[in-house]
C-alpha cells in the first residue's frame, strides 16, 4: 500500500478529528459535562473519578514505596494495600512499584527483544499479505502499550490483549516462513 503510506500521517489526522467531531456532536446536548469528561474524567471507579490528579497522587505514592523499600518493589500486588484504588493506572508504572527497577529492566528486555523478532521478521517476510498483517498487529500491539501508559496493570493487560497480539504475530511469522521455505523449495526444484 505504498500510496496510503506517503499520506498516513494526514490520513490518520483526519481520522482523528472526524472521531474527535463525532464524539462532540453526539455529546452536543451536554457539551459542558463532554468537555469536563474529555479533559478529566477518565474512568469512574467506587465513586470516585480518576483524573490526572488522581492518577498524579497514585503514582506519587508508588514512587515513596518504591524508595521505601529501596527499589526493589512492593511485591505482587503490594501497591494495592496502600492504596484505595484498583490499580496503578500505568502499565510501566505498576510494573515498577510492585517489581522495582529489576522488573521493569526485564520488562524493557522483553519488549526490546520483541520488537527485535518483529522487526527482522518483517524484514525477511517476502509475502506482502504476511508483511501487512505483521504490521497490522504490531500497530496493535503498539496501541495497547500506548494506552498502558495511563491505564492497565501487568496483571489485567497481561491476560488478554499483549498474548493476544503476540499470538498473532508469531503465528504469522511462522506462517511466513513456511511460506518463505516451500517457496525456496520450490525454486530449487526448478533449477
Amino acid at each position: 500500500f505504498p500510496q496510503y503510506r506517503k499520506n498516513l500521517i494526514r490520513v490518520s489526522l483526519i481520522i482523528f478529528f472526524v472521531i474527535f467531531f463525532i464524539y462532540f456532536a453526539t455529546a452536543a446536548g451536554h457539551l459542558g459535562q463532554a468537555i469536563e469528561r474529555w479533559l478529566g474524567i477518565v474512568v469512574s471507579y467506587a465513586q470516585k473519578e480518576a483524573t490526572v490528579l488522581n492518577r498524579l497522587e497514585i503514582w506519587s505514592t508508588g514512587f515513596s514505596k518504591l524508595i521505601e523499600t529501596y527499589g526493589f518493589g512492593t511485591g505482587i500486588g503490594g501497591l494495592k494495600k496502600y492504596l484505595d484504588v484498583p490499580h496503578a493506572h500505568s502499565l510501566y508504572f505498576s510494573v515498577l512499584f510492585d517489581f522495582g527497577f529489576i522488573g521493569l529492566w526485564i520488562l524493557a528486555w522483553l519488549i526490546a527483544s520483541i520488537v527485535s523478532t518483529i522487526r527482522s521478521n518483517i524484514i525477511k517476510c517476502h509475502d506482502p499479505s504476511y508483511r501487512t498483517l505483521l504490521w497490522a498487529y504490531t500497530g496493535g500491539l503498539i496501541a495497547v502499550g500506548l494506552h498502558g501508559l495511563t491505564d492497565f496493570e501487568y496483571s489485567f493487560s497481561a491476560f488478554f490483549e499483549v498474548p493476544l497480539f503476540l499470538g498473532l504475530i508469531m503465528a504469522t511469522v511462522r506462517l511466513a516462513d513456511k511460506e518463505r521455505l516451500s517457496g525456496e523449495r520450490k525454486f530449487e526444484a526448478l533449477l
